[in-house]
């Protein structure tokens, strides 16, 4: 196994390799700096060179700033792209050769619940995971029919340092104590009113790369308590309705007054119909 991070690094590694002595896998470290391909690439040839190459490959290196797109500093939309997004593709295309040789592997590539759905003041970090889910899959299909398989897993909310500091500023602005300060937090976006944890996502991850998983590909896999995509609106109309109709949408949404509901729609269903004619089912749409 090799690890790769920055920052306190000294009690991961200590964990890892504790864990690695207890079941007899030997662990390494690179230090590599994952904005920076030509690391990126020493950092794969490492782990060919010590450990035979790689067969579970999981890319999890993330960071994160938040400002409006206007008020954005172009030095870190660089870096969350180049961390959050580019470094999942360059280690990918360098670890799928040898994986197609063996005709095995196991890509797991940690998106989010914004890899799905959006948040105001998140761009490049929303613009980044939405690119790792479309990564995912595109190179899942380009290896369909081979013994790699290619995944996401969408957290929503997680319990780590940095999410702790965002309870600790919602405790603070709210004047609440942590406990209610988190349930606030939970509650505007993961229902089940429960933080995910790292070993649940671990669970899944250790899923992934079984047998049983074999023909999952090109999943982005949501663990995020039942959120819902907050981006999203509904629209349901009285039928039958011509194609020229439309369908009002609630005034609370405040971004589409109408639909228009025309012979695409038909086609998407399965419904046989010609211009003019009418659609007899009911029939929700979900407009995004």
């Amino acid at each position: 196994m090799v690890l790769n991070g920055f920052g306190d690094v000294e009690g991961p590694k200590a964990e890892a390799a504790a864990a690695g002595t207890a079941h007899g896998i030997r662990v390494g470290y690179h230090g590599a700096d994952m904005s920076k391909p030509a690391e990126i690439e020493a950092m794969m040839a490492y782990a060919a060179k010590e450990f035979g190459g790689v067969d579970v490959l999981v890319n999890n290196a993330g960071i994160q700033h938040v400002a409006n797109v206007e008020d954005f500093p172009v030095e870190r939309w660089d870096a969350i792209i180049a961390i959050n997004l580019s470094s999942a593709f360059h280690a990918m295309r360098l670890a799928i050769p040898a994986m197609r040789a063996k005709n095995w592997g196991r890509i797991i590539n940690i998106a989010s619940a914004h890899g799905l759905v959006a948040s105001a003041g998140k761009s490049a970090y929303v613009a980044a995971k939405h690119g790792i889910v479309g990564l995912t899959k595109a190179s899942a299909l380009e290896l369909a029919t081979t013994g790699v398989t290619v995944n996401a897993i969408c957290p929503g909310w997680v319990l780590t340092p940095l999410v702790q500091k965002q309870v600790d500023a919602r405790a603070a602005k709210d004047g609440v104590d942590n406990e209610e300060a988190k349930r606030r937090l939970l509650g505007e976006k993961q229902p089940s009113l429960q933080f995910t944890t790292p070993e649940q996502l671990g669970d899944l991850a250790v899923f992934l790369c079984s047998a049983g998983a074999d023909n999952v590909r090109g999943q982005a896999w949501a663990v995020d308590g039942a959120g819902r995509p907050s981006d999203a609106h509904f629209v349901s109309c009285t039928l039958p309705l011509t194609f020229t109709d439309t369908c009002a949408l609630p005034a609370s949404t405040g971004r589409l007054s109408s639909a228009a509901i025309d012979i695409a729609l038909a086609r998407t269903i399965g419904i046989g119909t010609k211009p003019g004619g009418s659609l007899v089912p009911t029939l929700t749409s979900r407009i995004t």
